[in-house]
């Protein structure tokens, strides 16, 4: 069974880019070649997109191999495939890798489990122990959501990293 996806590198210096086609070229296994241009959004650095097929998990793969690289932004998506949801992966250098169940229409699906442990928190007494990730207040229920759901607003569900990705993604790609 084949998938598509695709990678969005939002900004990546000069120098990487060939590096980032060999990560991508080893988890393909063919060979890559993107269509880099500037990025009006970070002066000095590049963009690109790449559409890809193989198996599935592959967008995973695509993650792996390319976390963790300093100054790097990207998103891999995943289309739902047989028996796969639909998966998407982002991540920055500040906020590491997150990802997501996607709906067709691209919306972040939440998983019942998670919205349960959200809930169950905000109920519990404030007087119960709870670990503590620095502001605001440990006891207040706005609190208790960003433990819960790290990274994310209660309205927006993905806020930081929209905000992270929205400066490098105003533009739409015209490679």
């Amino acid at each position: 069974m084949t998938v598509s996806g695709v990678l969005h590198v939002h900004s990546a210096p000069p120098a990487l880019s060939p590096h980032v086609e060999w990560a991508v070229a080893g988890v393909l296994g063919v060979p890559v070649s993107m269509p880099w241009v500037s990025q009006p959004a970070a002066p000095g650095m590049l963009r690109a997109e790449l559409d890809w097929q193989g198996q599935p998990g592959m967008a995973a793969e695509i993650t792996s191999a390319l976390t963790g690289w300093n100054r790097l932004r990207f998103e891999v998506t995943e289309e739902a495939s047989p028996g796969c949801d639909a998966m998407r992966f982002s991540y920055t250098p500040a906020l590491g890798v997150f990802s997501a169940v996607t709906m067709a229409n691209g919306d972040v699906l939440v998983p019942e489990s998670r919205l349960r442990a959200a809930m169950t928190l905000a109920a519990a007494p404030a007087g119960v122990a709870r670990l503590s990730h620095g502001s605001p207040s440990p006891g207040t229920r706005r609190a208790r959501w960003k433990r819960s759901f790290p990274g994310c607003s209660a309205s927006h569900g993905t806020s930081s990293w929209n905000r992270s990705g929205a400066p490098r993604t105003v533009r739409p790609f015209a490679g």
